[in-house]
């Protein structure tokens, strides 16, 4: 599977409108279609994109449009700004604050379920846990850091939208 098909698997398993556990169900049910390698391709491509989003402005936009951002709630803002597509996801990528497009301010932008679409497609088709893939990722975050008072100039737009206030 090369990344264009890839792609193609997320969009084709979107459901209309922002309903994650359905994406990720329907993504688990394609995914038991395919051979055992294509299951594994997926699961490499997904890892990529994971590593290459480690960065810390995408990091600061989680963070204002969640309320807050954990290690763990940011693998899974990860994993569903993956699920909203390559040109979302691509968008996001050169401006964080695309973010903003498809989250309101009472919506969770998490998808831990579509971590493990992946995994559980393989163990359903085989039996089997799927192989370990390991992917090379920087241990830190790409990029500056940030403090939280300072989101507000770094993402107006997304501090507006959200209701982060720069502290006095």
């Amino acid at each position: 599977m090369n990344r264009d098909e890839f792609w193609q698997l997320i969009d084709s398993t979107r459901p209309k409108g922002l309903w994650a556990a359905l994406h990720s169900g329907a993504m688990e049910i394609k995914l038991e279609t395919l051979s055992e390698e294509e299951i594994i391709s997926f699961e490499q491509h997904f890892r990529g994109l994971m590593a290459e989003s480690y960065r810390w402005d995408l990091w600061g936009a989680a963070y204002i449009v969640n309320r807050g951002c954990s290690d763990d709630g940011f693998e899974y803002f990860r994993a569903w700004l993956i699920s909203q597509g390559k040109r979302y996801y691509e968008k996001c990528l050169r401006n964080p604050e695309a973010v903003g497009a498809r989250a309101e301010r009472d919506d969770r932008t998490e998808d831990e379920e579509f971590m493990y679409c992946a995994a559980e497609a393989y163990r359903e088709k085989t039996g089997r846990e799927l192989p370990s893939i390991e992917v090379p990722r920087s241990p830190r975050p790409v990029g500056e850091t940030w403090e939280e008072s300072d989101l507000p100039k770094l993402f107006p737009k997304l501090a507006k939208k959200f209701g982060l206030m720069p502290s006095e």
